[in-house]
């Protein structure tokens, strides 16, 4: 059996074996021109930037809660104030505000005072300051905090033997100054421990001999 072979020349253009076309610059072009939401790249910065927004929220207000909680477990000084209503106030400020005074506020000062508080105010346009402190006692004043303004006050000092106690009943928490100290009745410098006589001398020559507990000055 033989087989024939046609030479190239005498092949027709239908035996033409079609080559593999090769890609325009046109074609090159569109590719390139795809939109960016094909591909979804701005959805991911989209949500990348969400997610740093909400952790920046999230760390500011741990860093909020951690200011403002800390300060309860910080004391701060008590400070007595007397306003020239005749007022005395013991407790802590725990807030300080910037605010303008209605026109009434003035009215219940002495005329001195006002005065006076009138200059203040004008000289700040009409704003003031003023201070919110946590006196406390609430079953003598009904109130646990109390707003004095800076023109109120006639004097104001932090006195060393100011005590703030939290007490076991459900009047909250007491402010005031200690008067006196008073010891049992069945109390005896005898009967306070020998390994501490210093201190135990103390006392017995700070105690009253009448009456027992503690008596404190209401503010």
């Amino acid at each position: 059996m033989s087989v024939l072979s046609i030479p190239p020349a005498e092949r027709g253009p239908e035996s033409a074996v079609p080559l593999a076309a090769k890609p325009s610059a046109r074609n090159r072009r569109v590719k390139w021109r795809t939109s960016l939401l094909a591909h979804g790249e701005p959805m991911v910065w989209l949500t990348g930037g969400a997610l740093v927004i909400c952790l920046c929220m999230i760390i500011g207000l741990m860093l909020l809660i951690l200011r403002q909680g800390l300060g309860t477990f910080w004391p701060v000084p008590a400070v007595e104030v007397h306003t020239a209503q005749g007022n005395r106030y013991l407790g802590e400020v725990i807030r300080v505000d910037e605010y303008q005074p209605e026109p009434g506020a003035l009215s219940g000062l002495p005329p001195e005072a006002k005065a006076k508080a009138k200059a203040e105010v004008q000289e700040k346009k009409g704003w003031s300051s003023r201070r919110l402190i946590r006196t406390d006692n609430f079953d003598i004043t009904q109130t646990h905090h109390h707003w004095v303004s800076d023109f109120e006050i006639t004097e104001e000092s932090q006195p060393e033997w100011a005590l703030i106690l939290e007490r076991a009943t459900n009047d909250g928490r007491f402010n005031g100054l200690p008067k006196a100290c008073r010891r049992p009745s069945w109390w005896t410098a005898r009967k306070w421990p020998r390994n501490r006589p210093r201190y135990g001398a103390g006392i017995t020559s700070s105690m009253t001999r009448s009456g027992s507990g503690f008596a404190f000055g209401k503010n």
